[in-house]
């Protein structure tokens, strides 16, 4: 199976842009990730509230936003039932947990593949004439 392709505000984030402007070039029509995720579905129980909380608490900064709802909600069923009874959880649904927390940048291997940037210091344009 191919590499899932990586989310543009990740490479951005790991620097990938810096070092290869074409390929953020190649990126430039992507809809902006400007809309915040937002809070757990009205019809959550309470166990899986807590578990879509606490995978948007966990996440790194600047990852998830709104278009990644249905992921995070996917993600946070699956937790929840895991915690509820651990010994019903399904090695298939295992799998799909482990997935949905590496596309969410949520496991150690995945983790590594994102780092912040520090945010660039904003410069007087009007400086120069000083």
């Amino acid at each position: 199976m191919a590499r899932p392709r990586k989310p543009s505000n990740v490479l951005e984030l790991s620097g990938a842009f810096r070092k290869d402007p074409a390929r953020g070039a190649a990126r430039a029509n992507e809809p902006p990730a400007e809309v915040p995720i937002g809070a757990a579905p009205k019809h959550f129980s309470p166990e899986q509230v807590d578990a879509y909380d606490e995978l948007v608490r966990r996440a790194h900064a600047g990852v998830l936003c709104d278009s990644d709802g249905v992921a995070v909600e996917v993600g946070a069923v699956l937790l929840a039932r895991l915690r509820k009874a651990p010994d019903d959880f399904t090695a298939g649904e295992f799998g799909r947990l482990q997935a949905i927390l590496g596309v969410l940048g949520m496991t150690p291997a995945d983790r590594s593949k994102v780092s912040a940037i520090k945010p660039r210091e904003k410069q007087d344009p009007y400086a120069e004439f000083g």
